[in-house]
């Protein structure tokens, strides 16, 4: 097995405390969802946390599909450099359309 392959299964210690590490597997700093299965197993999957907004935007098909839209356009380089509001205007900007 070379350095970088994960092995597909090992036995683990658990701790006293209940613990054990993941490292073997590729799960470093980083958050993970356990779900239990009916035979006592366990499946464990990498997480990410959203907001409340981030989550409600992916859940509405419609914000999605332009999300979508916005990286196909980005990936064939049709990009608008956008000024944010808190960096001071290019000098000649008059801040119209």
């Amino acid at each position: 097995m070379s350095a970088d392959a994960k092995p597909r299964r090992a036995i683990v210690d658990v701790d006293d405390r209940g613990r054990v590490s993941l490292a073997r597997f590729g799960f470093r700093s980083m958050q993970v969802v356990i779900d239990p299965t009916d035979d006592g197993g366990l499946v464990v999957h990498p997480a990410v946390a959203l907001t409340p907004a981030e989550a409600a935007h992916y859940r509405d098909p419609e914000a999605v599909r332009l999300l979508e839209q916005a990286f196909a356009s980005a990936r064939e380089g049709r990009l608008t450099p956008l000024r944010l509001r808190s960096e001071p205007p290019a000098e000649g900007d008059t801040g119209g359309a």
